[in-house]
């Protein structure tokens, strides 16, 4: 207590690894109400980093009624980004940590760390980077391996923080990139307009995919994700299947796509010519 008014304080001391031979102050708790007299200070209970601290004269629920005071110790979250391969850029998060600004960016092997946050449960979501990438990974670790445990999920790409007094929470957030795999159709004689169909199945998804290109189409192109893949041409009457062939040396029904891969495949078709030539045949 100081001053001809006191209204009390209470002092935060953390021991020392050599035991009580120095003393270190590491707080300074005060009421957000303090008024002269309240004898703020007068009783204390306490547990690891939360305090519970009373003042028997404040009189906010009437004349001497006393009050207690909860005290918490504010925590550190850490939100990292990393990319396979690496230098990805610029992908954005959204929050509800108090006190804090509102979305960020993040790019590859960066960090956000909010500081002094109070003690409670929050959640930090990756805004969906698709096309380009998925988020393949999502991991919390809690300072305070005794306290309440975070959690990150894929699906909702959102990291749920229970962050306890005095604790640091670290969340990283990894991303993957997608590969390309593009199909061009080569027609002789060039740019008919017959309808080739094909399917793109495998991949980890073990997914199937058709489309369909005629000799004028532009290429059909996919983000996929990285995995074996092929490419199936269906045969089309009148058409015969000259080449299928992969600009990295592979062929279209076994293809290897990694992270951030490009494959570009051609299917080259020859069209059939039917010749009809008239036979009359005369009785002798």
């Amino acid at each position: 207590a100081t001053g001809s008014s006191p209204t009390g304080k209470a002092y935060v001391f953390q021991q020392p690894i050599s035991g009580w031979t120095t003393i270190t102050e590491t707080a300074k708790l005060l009421p957000t109400d303090a008024a002269p007299l309240d004898r703020f200070g007068i009783s204390l209970s306490g547990s690891g980093r939360v305090f519970i601290i009373g003042a028997d004269v404040n009189e906010v629920g009437g004349v001497d009624s006393g009050s207690a005071y909860l005290f918490a110790q504010t925590g550190t979250i850490e939100i990292s980004k990393n990319t396979q391969p690496g230098g990805g850029k610029g992908f954005s998060f959204s929050h509800d940590i108090p006190g804090a600004s509102g979305d960020f960016l993040l790019d590859d092997a960066q960090t956000k760390s909010f500081l002094q946050v109070p003690c409670g449960v929050y959640s930090v979501t990756e805004a969906d980077p698709a096309p380009e990438f998925d988020l393949t990974s999502l991991e919390c670790t809690d300072s305070d391996e005794g306290g309440n445990s975070s959690s990150g999920d894929i699906s909702t790409r959102t990291a749920t923080i229970n962050l306890d007094p005095g604790e640091t929470v670290s969340c990283r957030f990894e991303n993957t990139q997608k590969g390309i795999i593009q199909v061009n159709k080569v027609t002789i004689p060039a740019d008919e307009s017959d309808q080739f169909s094909f399917t793109l199945s495998g991949g980890p998804d073990n997914s199937a995919a058709e489309f369909s290109l005629t000799g004028d189409d532009p290429p059909f192109a996919t983000y996929l994700r990285p995995g074996n893949y092929a490419v199936q041409e269906h045969p089309l009457d009148g058409w015969q299947l000259q080449t299928a062939v992969c600009d990295n040396g592979e062929h279209p029904s076994s293809i290897s796509l990694l992270p951030a891969g490009a494959i570009s495949c051609t299917f080259t078709n020859r069209q059939h010519f039917s010749i009809h030539i008239p036979i009359s045949i005369h009785s002798p």
